[in-house]
């Protein structure tokens, strides 16, 4: 987490401890939602709304199934249980593997309340 004075810093917790993340106008994540499995990321998404984060950038798995694949390393937020929105911008086509990746960048007040 970048703060206002740009000096980085850094936290390391599990999601499942439900902590507030530090201010920050954006939260980036390189696969490590995909990493945690579905109630995790949930727990993730809610940190961010209640720590008033402007802005997420993170991967996502189109065309996955979440409970199909669930514990893959694969995750689709467009998919149950998450439901999001079209992502204000998206990256595709960004995987060297068999399962697709794209980056989906989205301001959390686009992510309709409830949701997270």
């Amino acid at each position: 987490v970048m703060s206002d004075y740009g000096e980085p810093k850094f936290l390391v917790a599990q999601p499942e401890n439900k902590v507030a993340l530090p201010d920050a106008d954006l939260v980036f994540s390189w696969d490590g939602i995909q990493n945690w499995g579905i109630r995790p990321a949930w727990l993730f998404f809610k940190g961010m709304r209640r720590s008033n984060v402007k802005f997420v950038l993170f991967c996502n798995n189109p065309g996955i199934n979440n409970l199909k694949h669930r514990g893959q390393g694969l995750l689709n937020v467009r998919r149950p249980p998450f439901h999001f929105a079209e992502a204000v911008k998206v990256v595709g086509n960004i995987s060297y593997t068999d399962k697709p990746k794209q980056l989906l960048f989205y301001d959390i007040d686009s992510i309709r309340p409830g949701i997270i």
